[in-house]
């Protein structure tokens, strides 16, 4: 599974679950489109943790943000 999370500058954002990792990437592009600049995102692998009931986040595989210009992939 996929995480991707919005982060603006009051520490409030979007987020979503998906089961494909572009599809994330286009979730995350969407909501960052209509953010304003210095608001930040990041796309996450994640799954069930082997021995406790939660899940676990991996590293990003995608991060953005948004300046002036437009979306920025970093």
């Amino acid at each position: 599974m996929w995480s991707w999370e919005v982060r603006g500058n009051d520490g409030l954002g979007a987020t979503g679950v998906t089961d494909d990792q572009g599809r994330a990437e286009q979730r995350l592009g969407d909501a960052l489109q209509a953010a304003p600049a210095g608001t930040t995102g990041s796309v996450h692998r994640i799954g069930l943790h082997p021995a406790k009931p939660q899940y676990e986040y991996g590293r990003p595989v995608a991060t953005a943000e948004v300046t002036e210009a437009g979306v920025r992939w970093l």
